[in-house]
């Protein structure tokens, strides 16, 4: 049967997406140390990129459940429709036209990297449809395959799940959300779960998460948006979390304060790139 013109487009842009997804895992994947230290990057630029303001920043999980599992939560705003199209199709979904230097674009190619943990992820969130409704939506994310022509079909499977909403008025597929607005900080709305196979990609996933927890503290002076970070480890028993409160001394400096639980820093910017360290300070002796 002869395909449609449509048909064609759509198959044409199909195997783009594929080529290019594929040509960038290659490239990640030769450099799997660096990338894994990259990748929790990511995570974490995705996840201020759609910081809700009523929260004052937003609060990022990293949980190693079991060896087979890691999961990225956050609790910032909601998905858009193109914001799911482009994580389907690996495409960042910050306009050319948007000059704000503190957002990078969610689900570009640097959020590739975050594929090395796991080749399939499973996405759970809440989205905004086109009649400005709130909906459940969970998304399979499968990266598996080691050629575009075995990564195609995966996309575009991936496409025709989600373009089932057009036709779900009813909430049957993507259910409705009760009282989106009445949502807490402690509502952690958006998660990736990594199905972790290999003991390689169980390496790098702690590879990733033993690197943040040592950088933290510097890592979230340099993302503003970035409110609080928590890292689990149920493999090792760990839980660490750091929170980072601001205070604008002036119009060029801002005082950082990070708490891990047990001790504080207190940071202040010298020129464009440093910091200074202020000092420890146990939490009952914070001012």
């Amino acid at each position: 049967m002869t395909k449609s013109i449509v048909e064609l487009y759509m198959d044409n842009s199909i195997d783009n997406t594929a080529g290019k997804i594929r040509e960038k895992l290659n490239t990640v994947r030769n450099k799997r140390k660096a990338s894994a230290k990259r990748c929790i990057w990511e995570m974490m630029q995705n996840a201020k990129d759609v910081y809700n303001p009523k929260y004052g920043g937003v609060s990022i999980e990293f949980e190693i459940a079991d060896e087979h599992t890691f999961i990225f939560r956050h609790n910032g705003l909601h998905f858009r429709l193109k914001d799911v199209t482009c994580l389907i199709q690996q495409v960042s979904s910050k306009s050319s036209t948007n000059e704000d230097e503190n957002v990078t674009g969610m689900f570009g190619t640097g959020f590739i990297s975050t594929h090395l943990i796991a080749d399939v992820i499973d996405v759970k969130s809440i989205l905004l449809d086109f009649n400005d409704k709130y909906r459940h939506f969970n998304l399979k994310l499968d990266r598996s395959g080691s050629s575009k022509e075995e990564l195609a079909p995966r996309i575009k499977d991936a496409m025709t799940e989600f373009a089932k909403l057009d036709k779900d008025p009813d909430g049957i597929l993507f259910p409705f959300v009760e009282n989106y607005e009445q949502h807490t900080e402690n509502d952690f709305d958006t998660s990736f779960t990594y199905r972790i196979e290999t003991d390689s990609q169980l390496q790098l996933a702690l590879l990733g998460i033993n690197d943040l927890v040592n950088t933290l503290p510097v890592t979230m002076i340099n993302l503003p948006r970035v409110k609080s970070v928590r890292v689990i480890n149920k493999l090792e028993g760990s839980d660490v979390r750091y929170t980072c409160f601001r205070k604008k001394e002036d119009e060029n400096v801002v005082l950082s304060t990070i708490a891990n639980g047990e001790l504080t820093k207190k940071y202040r910017p010298m020129g464009q790139f440093g910091c200074f360290f202020k000092g420890f300070l146990r939490h009952d002796q914070i001012a």
